[in-house]
């Protein structure tokens, strides 16, 4: 299978198609390369998939590499403040999209628009120490990643009205996750044309900046990568 050029892999999408049934459900995806997850979601339901993105950039990328996937929706939302209606799907899944500084307003949404007893699955990306050191900080700042300390991921997604069903820890996929970037950004810059790099141009700029600093400072010492599968109360 194809590599998903996301923190975590493709470990967050394995255990979804070998844990859980997804046949026929309603499905939304949230975040930025997240299309070869939904391809694979769609090859099991005959219902449409909702692929939300946050910004005009990831749309366009989305389009370019779903063309022709007419059973896959791809939106432009502010996952905290979606348009979809209350209740509307059986399972949402999100890879390292919510662990920003408006955590919980996203992840109020995403309860409000899954069904009682509807699955979420979040891939997480968590502190192992309350207090990181200051150039952890900084470089977590400078990528908007806040990740939570892991002894409080329980309680705070309890709070929120979830129950967590398992947790998996995926620590050196994380790691593996930034060499990957490296590499891969170079290969895509090489075969790009003009006008799909002005389009990844920010993206592709994040995630390399992202990658040496967190290759520089061996991050998985500081945060790690969990695979969280919620109910919804």
């Amino acid at each position: 299978m194809e590599k998903i050029f996301l923190p975590g892999l493709n470990s967050q999408l394995n255990y979804a198609l070998e844990n859980l049934n997804l046949k026929d459900k309603k499905i939304l995806i949230v975040g930025t390369f997240s299309e070869l997850i939904a391809i694979k979601f769609a090859e099991l339901n005959n219902s449409e998939i909702e692929l939300i993105v946050p910004d005009f950039d990831s749309l366009i990328g989305s389009k370019l590499l779903l063309e022709g996937e007419s059973r896959i929706k791809t939106r432009i939302m502010d996952y905290a403040t979606t348009d979809f209606d209350k209740e509307t799907f059986d399972f949402v899944f999100a890879q390292a999209s919510v662990s920003t500084g408006n955590r919980r307003k996203i992840l109020k949404e995403l309860k409000r628009i899954t069904k009682p007893d509807g699955i979420v699955l979040i891939g997480e990306i968590y502190a192992k120490e309350t207090d990181l050191p200051v150039f952890m900080q900084d470089a977590l700042d400078n990528s908007d990643l806040h990740p939570i300390f892991e002894d409080q991921i329980i309680k705070f997604y309890e709070e929120i009205g979830f129950e967590v069903k398992y947790q998996e820890n995926h620590d050196k996929l994380l790691m593996d996750y930034y060499f990957e970037c490296k590499r891969q950004l170079n290969q895509s810059k090489e075969m790009l044309n003009e006008n799909e790099q002005s389009y990844h141009k920010k993206i592709l700029k994040r995630i390399s900046h992202e990658s040496n600093l967190f290759i520089k400072f061996n991050a998985v010492k500081y945060i790690g990568f969990k695979i969280l599968e919620l109910r919804r109360k």
